[in-house]
């Protein structure tokens, strides 16, 4: 019962709410009296060429009069309807303590004390919470009010040193606990409440709430609301120290600030005890994922889950804040953040090649590590699309994050890998805004859910075409397999490369200039063509597509189709294999 205990006397705060309307409407009152008098006084006795400036001297101080009346009347409301909620807790609290006295002295043969302790607790919660809410509401009001004028020095009362810090834990609790009914509203509680936190305040706000290191980003925010509320605080450096896993995953804020703190979220993680060898080895290579080769481009955490095993990632390869082309490179099968400077030395071979295409103009490729891929083959986790779809959810939520965040300024592109394509597809049908291009390289086959390369938020060309590519060399016959499983004992997905989808197809098998890819790996680091090499290789004919279709060149690949499209139902007639397992 603490948690409603000590509350204020509604009685005081309902005197408390009609004194300050009484006094806001006397001040307001006053000052009109003065500007009448001063006004019509001097227009009797005082001619001259500024006698309008001399006249209109109390103008300005009647507005701002008037404007602090509605401010009292307003923060007298706020405080009414507080006193009013306060008041039905208090009674609702009263009852329960009596139920539980009564519960205690007439306690029966038939009583269960778990379950009965279960329902009093369960109340006494609900009476904690409306109050918090009764709180949340009454300071979101009085934070609303502005002040008109800076004609005058404000006088205030001794500021409460706990105020701050306790409205920002009780935000901080219900975002914790997963009892917000309204994060948004809550996550401006809790970062407005900090930002007006001392030093000292912010050290107490640590002490009185020890896993706020990494404690997560709430999900359901609107990242533009985000955005807003970001741009508003006075010192988001303090907030990115204070809750570097919250901050550094919060879509729409500026992708430095986040990598800031979600290299002291690592650091974090990985400190603490108990950590298996997987998540030790995991955490280790996505510090190491953030070095770069070449000096002095720079890397960025841009987003770090470390509830999951294994943890789960993105790094950019340049500013993705300053970049004027930023692609989103999406993973396929056995990918994680144990192997995250597989990804980035894969995302590193395509902003190489793209510096190539446009060595003018700023760019930044983003290894995307940040879904649960599937396990190896003999796990047939590769063969449906449930992880596609999942990871699809959280490639929508990342990319409208960047649309947020940087605009329509910069050329937005996802490329995907193997099985990272059916995510990418399912991501990119659940946005609602168009990114400029899509590459599909390797396809491990489509999903049912999005069948057709219309499906998917891309831009169109002038002939109304999606900006979809696809390829897949003749050589890798990984891909092959992944479609054919699907389709005989997975939910049947459709290659990238297909006519059927819709894609503008290109080849990676080589043109007597640029070299083959043979293998289906995104990327070995070998450069000679002589060897095995994969998608993202340099001197590959798929490097160079790739590049130019992600820095807004695609209209230079030499492609074919898209082909005219079959409907549904011709296509349930004519590949019955797409539309579910078969055995």
């Amino acid at each position: 019962m603490s948690g409603s205990a000590h509350l204020p006397d509604p009685a005081v705060l309902a005197v408390a709410a009609d004194n300050l309307t009484v006094r806001g409407d006397s001040f307001a009152n006053t000052v009109e009296g003065l500007h009448g008098s001063w006004r019509g006084g001097l227009e009797q006795s005082y001619k001259a060429p500024e006698q309008e400036q001399v006249h209109a001297l109390l103008t300005g101080p009647r507005v701002s009069a008037q404007a602090l009346r509605d401010s009292t009347h307003r923060a007298a409301q706020a405080l009414r309807l507080f006193a009013e909620g306060a008041a039905d807790v208090i009674s609702r609290r009263k009852m329960l303590v009596e139920q539980l006295e009564n519960y205690g002295r007439q306690i029966h043969a038939q009583a269960d004390p778990a379950v009965d302790e279960a329902l009093f607790t369960s109340r006494a919660n609900t009476l904690a919470d409306d109050y918090r809410d009764l709180e949340d509401a009454c300071i979101n009001a009085l934070d609303a009010l502005q002040r008109n004028t800076t004609d005058a020095f404000s006088t205030y009362g001794p500021r409460d040193p706990h105020a701050d810090v306790n409205a920002a834990t009780a935000a901080y609790n219900k975002l914790a606990d997963g009892r917000s009914t309204d994060p948004q509203r809550n996550l401006g509680m809790l970062l407005r409440r900090m930002d007006l936190m001392t030093l000292e305040e912010l050290n107490r706000f640590k002490a009185d709430n020890p896993g706020w290191e990494l404690a997560a980003a709430p999900a359901g925010l609107d990242p533009e609301a985000t955005k807003e509320l970001w741009a508003s605080l006075r010192h988001p450096e303090f907030l990115i120290t204070a809750l570097p896993l919250l901050v550094g995953n919060l879509e729409g804020i500026p992708y430095v600030d986040r990598a800031e703190a979600n290299l002291l979220a690592l650091g974090a993680a990985a400190a603490r005890h108990g950590l298996t060898t997987e998540q030790e080895a995991a955490y280790a290579t996505i510090r190491k994922s953030l070095v770069s080769p070449f000096q002095p481009l720079s890397r960025f955490l841009i987003a770090f889950d470390p509830s999951v095993v294994p943890p789960l990632a993105a790094v950019s390869i340049g500013n993705v804040d300053d970049a004027d082309y930023v692609t989103v490179n999406v993973p396929g099968m056995e990918a994680t953040s144990e192997r995250m400077t597989d990804w980035t030395d894969a995302a590193q071979g395509l902003y190489d090649g793209q510096g190539e295409v446009d060595a003018n103009s700023s760019h930044a490729v983003v290894a995307w590590m940040n879904y649960s891929t599937p396990g190896p083959l003999s796990t047939f986790e590769v063969l449906h699309s449930d992880l596609a779809r999942a990871g699809g959810d959280r490639l929508a939520v990342s990319l409208t994050g960047f649309h947020t965040a940087l605009g329509d300024g910069p050329f937005l592109a996802v490329a995907a890998h193997s099985y990272g394509t059916p995510t990418a597809g399912n991501g990119l049908a659940n946005i609602d805004f168009e990114v400029d291009a899509a590459v599909l390289y390797a396809s491990a086959g489509m999903d049912s859910a999005t069948p057709d390369a219309e499906n998917l938020r891309v831009a169109v060309d002038s002939d109304g075409n999606p900006q979809v590519y696809a390829t897949q060399a003749s050589a890798d016959n990984l891909a092959g397999l992944g479609i054919l499983g699907s389709q005989l004992a997975g939910d049947g997905r459709l290659g990238a490369a297909h006519f059927l989808f819709g894609a503008k197809v290109f080849s990676s098998d080589g043109d007597g200039v640029l070299a083959p890819t043979d293998e289906h790996t995104p990327f070995t680091g070998r450069v000679e063509a002589i060897e095995s090499q994969g998608y993202l290789d340099r001197g590959t004919e798929s490097l160079n597509s790739i590049s130019k279709i992600t820095m807004g060149r695609g209209g230079l690949v030499e492609v074919t189709g898209p082909f005219p499209r079959l409907d549904i139902e011709q296509r349930r007639l004519t590949h019955p294999q797409l539309f579910g397992p078969r055995f």
